[in-house]
């Protein structure tokens, strides 16, 4: 399968980690996978870690630019590169990937306070992180059709406090 994750930038967050955790899982299980970075903030170390089978693709916008070339350039990317599916990992960027694509969508939904407007894409399959933000999306947005995957977190990866002090 075909994998495109979209997103501004990769530094350390939560919505990152998850990006490359996922994208290193779809690779090791023979997905072909590319991550489309918006923005020119990167970090170095955090994109070190992305299994080299990860096709990264920077369009190096600056940071807070409305100028349309890289909506061109992302656009130009989906469809020379016709993927399966298109990970979106911020609403709002759902907005600017031409309609012809929502059927490839899913939408994940990290949290409603990062939606920027009150427009949800179209999408064929919408995911969140929790059971609060699929109440706040049934209720603000009137979006019924999501499911939770749990933000997975490796607790291996962090060390036990022996006491709470």
């Amino acid at each position: 399968m075909k994998i495109v994750h979209i997103y501004y930038s990769l530094n350390y967050g939560g919505i990152e980690s998850l990006i490359v955790n996922l994208t290193n899982w779809q690779v090791q299980n023979d997905h072909d996978v590319s991550l489309i970075l918006f923005n020119k903030q990167t970090e170095a170390n955090l994109i070190s870690f992305l299994n080299p089978k990860v096709n990264l693709i920077e369009l190096k916008r600056r940071i807070k630019s409305k100028g349309l070339f890289e909506l061109i350039k992302l656009n130009y990317k989906l469809l020379k590169n016709k993927y399966d599916i298109i990970h979106i990992h911020a609403a709002e960027i759902g907005n600017i990937i031409l309609p012809f694509f929502q059927n490839k969508i899913v939408l994940h939904v990290h949290a409603t306070s990062a939606i920027t407007n009150r427009k949800i894409p179209k999408f064929n399959k919408c995911i969140v992180i929790s059971n609060a933000v699929k109440k706040v999306l049934k209720k603000d947005y009137n979006i019924n059709n999501t499911e939770i995957i749990y933000n997975g977190i490796d607790f291996k990866n962090f060390k036990k406090r022996s006491s709470n002090k």
